[in-house]
């Protein structure tokens, strides 16, 4: 005899075969029961309603339950979950008090880099070096300019790397790049850049830039000459 109610070919009379040999007292939210043959079968009318199935089967489970796509049955978070979206202790989509979460996990609140918020949030703090996934980034600082704002957020045409909760971010800038040059039938060359790109001041040739045509066969055009002129500045 099966005592899990999960291998049973036929179920009691007063239960209903759910499939793979599980059978239940009543059928799951979402499932309607058939009382000739005690079974349960989805509830056609309501799965035509513009909802997504998953969520409406979810309807009938606890906030620290889940549900497993078709199986219609609510199965327990793990205990470091508040909510989650699977069984394991990665699966966490929120916390309780007193832990937050990274990559899916709810970890401690961490003495040497957080402070607790006034509904016992974790709170990471900003400038210390140390970087535990809640803020953008912490580069050590809390001044704006080199690429973590003083609120920790990164900074345009910025990248910030390499933090953890032992080390900083370390910031590098992206410099400005070509990456696209065209001649229009009017023989205008279009530079185009990676970023907006500003022109500071008055912009003279050779001082400042310099173009080199060659052809096809890899010599080099030798009696090119033009102005610089600004057909359109980027804002």
């Amino acid at each position: 005899m099966d005592t899990t109610n999960q291998l049973c070919p036929v179920c009691a009379s007063d239960a209903y075969h759910f499939g793979n040999g599980l059978c239940l007292s009543s059928c799951p939210y979402g499932f309607m029961e058939d009382s000739k043959y005690h079974l349960c079968f989805f509830d056609v009318e309501a799965l035509t309603q513009p909802k997504l199935q998953l969520s409406y089967l979810n309807q009938n489970c606890s906030s620290d339950e889940y549900t497993v796509a078709g199986s219609g049955v609510c199965n327990q978070c793990d205990h470091s979950c508040q909510t989650c979206l699977g069984g394991s202790a990665a699966n966490c989509t929120s916390c309780s008090i007193g832990l937050y979460l990274n990559d899916g996990q709810c970890l401690a609140c961490d003495p040497n880099g957080m402070i607790m918020g006034s509904s016992g949030e974790c709170n990471e703090i900003c400038g210390d070096g140390l970087n535990f996934g809640l803020n953008q980034c912490d580069d050590g600082n809390t001044r704006s300019g080199d690429g973590c704002s003083s609120t920790c957020r990164l900074e345009a045409n910025w990248d910030c790397s390499g933090g953890s909760p032992t080390q900083a971010d370390v910031c590098t800038y992206f410099a400005l790049d070509i990456v696209g040059l065209r001649v229009t039938e009017n023989n205008n060359l279009i530079v185009e850049f990676n970023q907006p790109a500003y022109i500071l001041g008055q912009l003279s040739a050779p001082d400042d830039f310099e173009i080199r045509i060659f052809r096809h066969d890899g010599t080099q055009v030798t009696n090119f000459a033009s102005d610089f002129n600004v057909v359109r500045e980027m804002p």
